[in-house]
């Protein structure tokens, strides 16, 4: 219901405990909507720190219209296992950039050929045309990327 109205959430609370406004308490919680989104995978950007051998984020794109449009990226949700299945495979589809244009301010590590997919899920897209805090939930292996299709009410980038 909060995600057909338009709310970003809803507040649950453990019964018979008080409000504290302006504090953050563990008797009461922001439970928020998310949207699932699959999204091919179509690089990686550099890791940093313990992440170093294996990357940063996943760039993601979705096709609107005809073209492979760049979306964003995705850095969180990842445990380790999950990193070096991901550095493995995407070595193997090493290719070059798959979109129209090159994304501004990647700090690419290598481009991949459209073979992958990803389910991601956000909060909603900016006016920017971004998924807002993009969490990792799995691969898709059943997916192809033509599969990955921007939303109706996209606005774009």
């Amino acid at each position: 219901m909060a995600k057909e109205r338009g709310l970003e959430g809803i507040m649950a609370k453990k019964l018979g405990t008080p409000y504290g406004p302006g504090k953050r308490v563990d008797h009461w919680l922001k439970i928020k909507t998310c949207v699932p989104q699959n999204d091919v995978v179509a690089g990686l950007t550099l890791g940093t720190g313990w992440r170093e051998p294996y990357f940063g984020a996943l760039i993601l794109g979705a096709h609107w219209g005809n073209e492979l449009r760049f979306i964003g990226r995705v850095g969180t949700g990842f445990d380790q296992a999950k990193l070096e299945e991901i550095e493995a495979l995407a070595r193997a589809c090493k290719g070059p950039n798959p979109f129209p244009d090159e994304p501004k301010g990647e700090s690419v590590k290598y481009w991949m050929q459209p073979a992958m997919v990803a389910e991601v899920k956000y909060l909603e897209f900016t006016s920017e045309g971004k998924p807002r805090a993009p969490v990792f939930l799995r691969l898709r292996p059943d997916l192809k990327p033509a599969d990955c299709v921007l939303p109706d009410d996209y606005t774009g980038n």
